[in-house]
């Protein structure tokens, strides 16, 4: 049907009403800027343009672009004057208009996003600098998840649900001997709202009280305009505040965005995410295995040398101290009996010279005494036999006091004895004590390990049961009739529905697994 039109102008108003109604949706456009300024009005006009080459020659469009607020747009681009746009490329959403004055289309934009190499590093240098200055950044990199010195045992993931990226992180991690407790955060990797939904993940993960060790970000791929999302500077900050570390995985090998820049840790996919979480757990435990046979070793090596000290001073004992004690016991019996019978020959000798020179004395006068005082004489013999008793009785008391001299040797080395072999006792029920502490302790940590595994459930027969969104389930009042469940067993994973509910006739005590 011909549409007729009298004058130009109401052709011209005819088309901006078509284009109000038909065109009037929010488009988005990417284009290399040009001729960019300022106008009176204080609106930013520029031009997007693109140059091609065909068979037929050579070609530039170009579009009007116009920007209400220019100074908060050039502030959140990190750039100073609008010439700084030009020749590069930027992504523009608005709403397409026809100005009828003008006879042209004009792009009435509202967000203006960095979107070729140059444009977005130019950006992104920016903010690292502003960052910087705030003291956020560098951040401290991790060459691997194993410089936190523990096992991963609980995660917040940030992904779209639903997504590649997230089943692919879930199939690597099941492959981790210690499955870790994942909390989820569902929210969007692409559009306006990606970044501020992305903070509040964060900042929710950082709020739990439940001893979150990683925040994971996953996105499995996409198109190379949807990284634009992850150059925000709310984000960059937020992520540098964090006190727990970030992992970015947004599936894209080519190129890095801001939040690589300030995570803890940057990988390549989610797979790749999944897999050092997995190996990091299996490092974990293989050297918590080497490190208890290295302990056995150790203590089995320290028994062995206290065995040995304790042989040789058993040996020092018997073969020196015992018989040095002894032999300078005896030098000293020797020495007083010695001095003894020193003294006793001195007497003796003394008292012989004494009877001799009496009895000389004697017999020289008994002639002469004899005759006239034979009852002298008499008393005198009965004199002579007293002191010899006295002598008699003198060495009785020197041998009697010889004997008590002489200690009980015998008397003494048996109490030594018992006192050494009492001492034995004590070391030996010490260290078979220590030894039997420590092969208790290493038994019930090994057990405390396996139970905490639940690949551990899944090799009795267990199963592991989980709503549609992988969260695991504890009580039948999670689901409904008609949810859909996921059960993991060995060798995979089995997708049912619930059907009815039957609760227990007597509940499980808490802890029973």
């Amino acid at each position: 049907m011909k549409r007729q039109f009298q004058r130009v102008s109401e052709l011209m108003w005819w088309i901006r009403e078509f284009s109000r109604l038909h065109l009037g949706s929010e488009v988005e456009v990417v284009g290399e800027v040009r001729n960019a300024r300022i106008n009176r009005r204080g609106v930013l006009d520029l031009e997007l343009v693109e140059s091609s080459k065909t068979r037929s020659g050579n070609y530039t469009y170009r579009l009007n672009c116009q920007l209400a607020d220019p100074k908060s747009l050039l502030k959140s681009l990190k750039i100073q004057s609008p010439k700084e746009l030009e020749g590069l490329e930027y992504a523009l959403t608005g709403n397409l208009n026809f100005r009828v004055t003008q006879n042209r289309y004009v792009l009435e934009a509202y967000e203006i996003l960095p979107y070729g190499k140059g444009s977005i590093e130019k950006r992104r240098n920016s903010i690292l600098k502003e960052l910087e200055k705030d003291g956020l950044y560098p951040v401290k990199k991790l060459a691997s998840l194993f410089e936190l010195k523990e096992p991963i045992t609980k995660i917040s993931v940030i992904a779209s649900p639903g997504t590649r990226g997230l089943t692919d992180f879930v199939a690597s991690l099941s492959h981790s001997p210690l499955l870790p407790d994942i909390l989820f955060y569902p929210t969007a990797m692409e559009g306006a709202s990606a970044a501020e939904e992305i903070c509040k993940a964060i900042e929710s993960a950082q709020a739990q009280e439940t001893g979150i060790q990683l925040i994971v970000i996953l996105r499995g791929g996409g198109a190379q305009g949807s990284l634009l999302y992850f150059e925000n500077e709310k984000l960059a900050r937020t992520v540098c505040l964090s006190k727990i570390p970030v992992i970015s995985a947004i599936g894209h090998t080519e190129d890095k965005t801001l939040l690589d820049y300030v995570a803890s840790l940057s990988l390549e996919t989610p797979t790749s995410a999944g897999r050092e979480i997995a190996e990091t757990n299996l490092r974990y435990l293989e050297n918590l295995e080497r490190s208890a046979e290295a302990f056995f070793s150790s203590f089995m090596e320290i028994i062995e040398k206290c065995n040995s000290a304790l042989n040789q001073d058993v040996e020092l004992l018997t073969a020196y101290r015992v018989g040095r004690y002894l032999s300078s016991y005896k030098r000293e019996v020797d020495l007083q009996t010695k001095r003894l019978l020193s003294s006793i020959s001195a007497y003796s000798h003394e008292s012989e010279k004494a009877l001799k020179g009496g009895y000389k004395e004697l017999s020289s006068k008994l002639s002469q005494i004899f005759r006239g005082k034979r009852s002298l004489t008499a008393t005198e013999t009965e004199g002579i036999f007293t002191i010899g008793k006295k002598i008699e009785k003198r060495l009785s008391l020197f041998e009697t006091a010889i004997r008590e001299v002489q200690p009980p040797i015998s008397a003494f080395l048996d109490k030594r004895k018992e006192e050494f072999k009492e001492s034995i006792h004590r070391l030996t029920s010490a260290a078979d004590y220590i030894f039997n502490l420590a092969q208790q302790h290493s038994r019930e940590y090994t057990a405390k390990i396996r139970s905490i595994n639940p690949l551990h459930s899944l090799l009795k027969g267990g199963a592991i049961a989980t709503d549609a969104l992988g969260k695991p389930l504890v009580t039948i009042e999670q689901v409904e009739r008609g949810d859909e469940l996921k059960l993991r067993i060995t060798d995979g994973i089995i997708l049912s529905e619930v059907k009815e509910k039957q609760p227990l006739a007597k509940k499980l005590k808490e802890g029973v697994k």
